[in-house]
């Protein structure tokens, strides 16, 4: 995969890993990477929760995926994409060289999943091959699908989830 030094704004494009250059902030605008200056002093600083915020704020259900590091910035960024829908993974703070970023995203509550990079992988995979199924779906199959389900939970339980109120 090509690596790119981000600094400035530019289209993002699929299969390429982009590296924020020095004194810069990356944010996601559309489609759009953009590097800004950061601003503040250095221990006001938290690109990465500014970042996560970003994606969750233009994307939605992005993944974000915190690994080694220290302090705890992106915690706060986590928890946005979290509340958007996204899919937050944390390297296993055990085999990070330095594991105060993933300690403090595990301490949030909104990691989905926590393991060493490799199983990350295979997780991160999974992940996106659901989340293109869901998006592949078509509205009616979505609709019988959820009508057997209510009616399977109305079979075993008597409750009808079609309503408010449960049948005596």
């Amino acid at each position: 995969m090509p690596v790119e030094q981000v600094e400035h704004t530019l289209k993002l494009r699929p299969n390429c890993v982009y590296v924020i250059a020095p004194d810069r902030e990356l944010a996601i605008e559309g489609d759009n990477l953009a590097a800004r200056p950061i601003a503040g002093p250095r221990s006001k600083r938290a690109p990465i929760d500014r970042f996560f915020q970003s994606v969750a704020a233009t994307h939605r259900d992005g993944l974000a995926v915190v690994l080694s590091g220290s302090g705890s910035d992106g915690a706060l960024g986590i928890r946005a994409m979290k509340e958007a829908g996204g899919v937050v993974f944390v390297q296993d703070p055990n085999e990070a060289e330095y594991p105060m970023m993933p300690q403090s995203a595990i301490a949030t509550g909104a990691a989905d999943f926590v393991a060493p990079v490799p199983a990350l992988v295979q997780r991160i995979v999974e992940v996106v091959r659901s989340k293109r199924a869901v998006h592949q779906l078509n509205e009616d199959d979505v609709q019988q699908g959820l009508t057997k389900i209510i009616g399977l939970l109305q079979a075993r339980t008597g409750h009808d989830f079609r309503t408010t109120s449960a049948r005596p």
